[in-house]
């Protein structure tokens, strides 16, 4: 899932597996001004459907069938080890999966959240619970409410077999846990 702020100004632009540069659609830049977006005409749903092409039909990165690599079992979302080391090592192919957060701050500029967009049928946003407009505002204790929380919270789950997030989902939070797979 790529990160972007709220400004699509591309300063700080990041994914699940890289905090760096602007990478591309849908929060990314264009090469020749630096600006955000796709100048190439295409929708949100033609970014998704590069990845369209794995055996399962499914869409994803790196030709995984994202439905399979994620079930819901007992109440968490069970994500397989086969997801986990492909999202940190396919950076390109998590950040053309659709799925991104744009950091939310209150109306004192202060950062509380990461709010998510770009969810659509088969994606990781989707395979993984969330829905567009859901608000995460903590993940295993920690809060995300800045790039530099996420950090904390990326060496945190790095070794963790087990997590919860706290999201707001139109303006009530929950709960939702996952789980490392086999």
């Amino acid at each position: 899932m790529g990160l972007a702020d709220l400004d699509d100004t591309c300063v700080t632009t990041a994914d699940i597996a890289y905090l760096g540069t602007c990478m591309g659609p849908p929060a990314g830049c264009d090469s020749d001004t630096g600006n955000s977006g796709t100048d190439d005409g295409g929708t949100d749903e033609d970014s998704g459907s590069e990845t369209s092409d794995d055996p399962g039909g499914v869409g994803g990165f790196d030709g995984l069938d994202l439905k399979a690599e994620v079930q819901f079992l007992d109440g968490e979302f069970v994500v397989s080890e086969l997801l986990i080391a492909t999202a940190l090592t396919d950076a390109k192919g998590v950040t053309e999966d659709g799925t991104y957060a744009v950091q939310l701050s209150d109306t004192l500029g202060t950062p509380y959240g990461f709010e998510i967009d770009g969810v659509s049928a088969g994606n990781l946003g989707d395979v993984l619970g969330l829905r567009d407009g859901d608000v995460i505002v903590e993940i295993a204790g920690l809060p995300t409410a800045s790039h530099a929380d996420l950090l904390a919270v990326a060496a945190t789950l790095f070794n963790s077999d087990r997590a919860s997030m706290v999201i707001e989902r139109g303006g009530s939070p929950f709960i939702q846990r996952y789980r490392r797979g086999l």
